[in-house]
């Protein structure tokens, strides 16, 4: 029996920021990933150009096309580490115990990083053999990235931005994938062979 092309889905299991190394003709390639933590969603939208051609008292016709993949994502945990892969800047560490510390660091300006962003949801269709679901956007930049706390909720980091086409031209597509597996798997970037 072919796997179904639909699935129900619920809960947000894993998502992780790959740096990208290279993104030519020839290759495509991601450095090590690094896991968003307490992440609690993910939303993706496509930004589509549109024009429509009026005439006659009426709309003559329509033009449209899709021009980025917006997403946000928000987690229940500021990680330094996340905040260097999207933003750039520095993470340093100094002292001892007892007075240790990790510092971010940015400088306004600096230009900010591309990312493959890939995130997991194991509950899905179990009827329908379903093993899990797998979101890549395959070349990513932050546009906005905040942190909030108020005195009696948990903090919430919250950051989104823009996916463009890659430069590699992988056969499936070359800004979002939406991937059904039948056997649930581990989380991996999508890479040129």
């Amino acid at each position: 029996m072919a796997l179904v092309k639909k699935t129900f889905t619920l809960g947000l299991d894993d998502c992780k920021i790959y740096p990208i190394k290279s993104d030519t003709e020839t290759e495509y390639k991601v450095d090590t990933g690094i896991d968003v933590p307490t992440v609690q969603s993910i939303n993706i939208e496509f930004e589509v150009d549109e024009k429509e051609l009026f005439g006659d008292e009426q709309v003559r016709d329509m033009y449209s096309k899709a021009k980025k993949v917006q997403w946000t994502i928000e987690c229940g945990e500021l990680d330094l580490d996340v905040q260097k892969a999207l933003m750039g800047g520095a993470v340093t560490a100094s002292g001892s115990t007892p007075n240790q510390q990790q510092r971010y660091g940015y400088t306004l300006g600096v230009l900010n990083n591309y990312v493959q962003i890939a995130a997991k949801i194991n509950y899905t269709d179990e009827l329908n053999d379903v093993g899990d679901l797998h979101i890549h956007i395959l070349k990513a930049k932050v546009n906005k990235n905040s942190f909030s706390e108020a005195s009696d909720e948990y903090g919430t980091v919250s950051f989104g931005g823009n996916g463009i086409n890659t430069t590699y031209n992988f056969p499936d597509g070359r800004a979002l994938y939406y991937t059904i597996n039948e056997t649930g798997s581990e989380l991996a970037p999508i890479v040129s062979a």
